[in-house]
């Protein structure tokens, strides 16, 4: 099935073809939602609640630009949401803040390394980082 058909098919609540959206895109949108979550399983909760806000606006898609760009936009505005109803700010007094020592070798430096480490970026920080290095 072409994705114009499973687009339509969603539009119409098709259970089926929902259900083939997903299976077609979780595994790109992931790791968005892992960009934009404190742990793992925020970023599964993150995931499940973007797909329903894809499914419920879909109606809204207007077959204009690239599908999965509107829906990997849904999924960070999903997942910034969250955050928003979070605490604002967590304040960090530099007299208690000792930065981390890492010697890296940049020439041999993992995506799997680099994503760790900025997971361990404090939320706000982290949202910043995604969304001006990662996300331009």
């Amino acid at each position: 099935m072409s994705i114009k058909q499973l687009i339509r098919k969603c539009k119409k609540q098709d259970i089926k073809a929902q259900e083939e959206l997903y299976k077609m895109f979780a595994h790109r949108l992931f790791p968005v939602c892992l960009k934009y979550s404190a742990s793992y399983q925020q970023a599964e909760d993150n995931m499940q609640d973007s797909f329903l806000m894809i499914f419920k606006s879909m109606s809204q898609y207007r077959n204009k630009g690239s599908f999965e760009g509107w829906m990997k936009r849904i999924v960070i505005n999903t997942c910034l949401q969250k955050y928003r109803t979070q605490t604002v700010f967590e304040i960090i007094r530099e007299d208690h803040y000792k930065e981390p020592e890492i010697e890296i070798d940049e020439d041999e430096v993992s995506v799997d390394y680099l994503l760790e480490i900025i997971q361990q970026l404090p939320a706000r920080y982290r949202q910043v980082f995604n969304l001006y290095v990662l996300d331009g």
